[in-house]
């Protein structure tokens, strides 16, 4: 996810574990910063149960940091959460309101809780993301763009720089989770397994590995399961 300015004028302690500072009391509880960081980690693991607990409990105990907390949206979404989730990215529109990223997982909740169509309707805006590819991203998600354009976009980066591996990297996340939605499991499988073999070790790799392994390899081997299950 992409961090505002406002968020980056408070310090990456105060993200991640000062939930204190973001409500005025200057310093974090330990349980807060315990919570918030367990959380994290648990979604990184792909533990989702125990990502929305440790998350919910950060809200619980300051409500005020509820708009900074996305990844527990995300927690929400692999939960099925879905209404809760999109509640909680309209809610971190409110403190980072140029994250394409933000508008994809709340589109992907509206989707899974309803239809694509409803979830173009209720895109958020995210104006000035200046990474590549969102602009292309956005308009995609919206209806009114198409891949060539993301493609293209990556494709005019310099080949082997840092950016176009980064740039890569998302492209393949959120077509393959927009793929994903629209039912197009094949094209979803190999755009996923794509983003989830980069080699980094960040929150956004870990969800893209989760991606991949919660939306496409246990349908796969459920799908394996139900025709084994048929064919005796």
């Amino acid at each position: 996810m992409q961090a505002s300015e406002q968020i980056m004028r408070i310090s990456a302690v105060a993200v991640w574990l000062g939930i204190g500072l973001l409500s005025g009391a200057g310093v974090a509880s330990a349980q807060q910063g315990d919570d918030l960081a367990v959380g994290v980690a648990h979604l990184r693991a792909g533990r989702i149960e125990a990502a929305v607990k440790s998350l919910d409990q950060v809200v619980a105990e300051s409500p005020e940091a509820t708009p900074y907390l996305w990844q527990r949206g995300i927690a929400q979404y692999f939960a099925g959460q879905f209404a809760a989730g999109r509640k909680q990215f309209e809610s971190h529109r409110t403190v980072n309101p140029n994250d394409v990223e933000n508008a994809t997982w709340h589109f992907l909740c509206v989707a899974a809780e309803s239809d694509v169509k409803t979830a173009r309707e209720a895109l958020l805006p995210a104006p000035g993301d200046r990474r590549v590819p969102m602009r292309e991203l956005h308009a995609l998600y919206s209806g009114k763009g198409d891949r060539a354009a993301v493609e293209a976009a990556v494709e005019r980066l310099p080949a082997g720089s840092a950016g176009r591996r980064n740039a890569r990297f998302y492209a393949d996340l959120y077509l393959g989770l927009l793929s994903y939605a629209e039912g197009q499991q094949a094209e979803a499988a190999k755009l996923l397994k794509a983003a989830a073999d980069v080699p980094d070790q960040n929150v956004m790799a870990d969800v893209a590995r989760l991606c991949h392994a919660r939306l496409i390899v246990a349908k796969q081997q459920a799908d394996d399961t139900a025709s084994q299950e048929k064919l005796k």
